[in-house]
């Protein structure tokens, strides 16, 4: 998500907002390291699985049917791998393929 909103900005695309304001967690996704979390309980950290997957189905749901740039294509790749999504760039922009839902996430 990180390397997606960056790219976005370097291409100082209005993409960059409009995935902001997909976003549901409390997170700029600007520091870097491990997001807080008590990392000795796995219902937290199940919990912010979730919430980062269901970020990452919103990024994708902002940028589904644009037209990206190379980096943004690529980090928008990552993300789609990631929250275990199928992205093609194609002429028109990117398709995005649900292939889960947030609840299976």
């Amino acid at each position: 998500m990180r390397k997606l909103l960056r790219a976005l900005d370097q291409a100082a695309s209005p993409l960059a907002q409009q995935v902001r304001a997909a976003l549901s967690r409390d997170d700029d996704y600007a520091s870097s390291g491990k997001p807080p979390c008590d990392w000795d309980d796995p219902a937290a950290q199940e919990a912010l699985v979730d919430d980062l997957v269901r970020d990452c189905l919103a990024a994708l749901e902002a940028l589904e049917d644009n037209e990206l740039s190379a980096g943004c294509a690529e980090a928008a790749e990552i993300v789609a791998i990631v929250s275990g999504q199928d992205v093609e760039q194609g002429d028109d922009g990117v398709s995005v393929s649900h292939e889960e839902s947030p609840e299976t996430a």
